[in-house]
């Protein structure tokens, strides 16, 4: 009888640990949105990193694991800390072509935030297989998603268009050129 009753306290108290610790996750993740909110990108990369780092994250769903590994690499993007972003984003692009599937919104964003890493480090023809990737995707991005993705297209043809990737240059000018046209309808 004693060993059942500290069996089951046992799993109570590894139950609650659990629970904490996801909870703990949890608050640090709002909290990291709101320094990014308030432009406290230092504050919010170490908060980030705490609600990655500080838990066990088989624990955490894909979904949530690719979105915090998202916001994550955004944050080290937005501080020029690229090395350290682009395996976080590599890392949730492959959770979220299980998750939501090579076509969707989701997985299309995280394709247009690794080709600006990829510029970050002048990975020019790394980051271009990204953009081609997302050109395939007909995703309803927000107006504003869109202009991003413009002016990524943008940026990617004039530092391609010397090179041996004129034509893809080209194909990315050609698409900027038709984003930025919708965006002013």
């Amino acid at each position: 009888m004693k060993i059942s009753s500290l069996f089951i306290i046992i799993v109570v108290l590894v139950t609650s640990a659990c629970e904490t610790q996801s909870q703990r996750s949890a608050i640090y993740a709002k909290k990291c949105r709101q320094f990014v909110d308030k432009g406290f990108l230092e504050v919010a990369d170490e908060t980030c990193s705490k609600a990655w780092f500080d838990v066990e994250t088989d624990r955490l769903s894909p979904v949530i694991q690719s979105q915090r590994l998202y916001e994550l690499a955004r944050i080290k993007r937005q501080r020029q800390k690229y090395v350290e972003a682009e395996p976080l984003l590599l890392q949730s692009l492959a959770i979220e072509e299980t998750v939501s599937g090579r076509s969707s919104t989701a997985y299309g964003l995280r394709l247009l935030e690794l080709s600006l890493i990829m510029a970050g480090q002048s990975k020019w023809n790394e980051g271009s297989v990204f953009l081609k990737q997302l050109l395939l995707i007909d995703s309803s991005f927000s107006k504003q998603d869109q202009l991003a993705k413009a002016n990524v297209l943008n940026h990617y043809a004039s530092q391609l268009q010397n090179s041996d990737l004129a034509p893809l240059a080209n194909l990315f000018k050609n698409k900027a050129t038709e984003l930025y046209t919708i965006g002013e309808e």
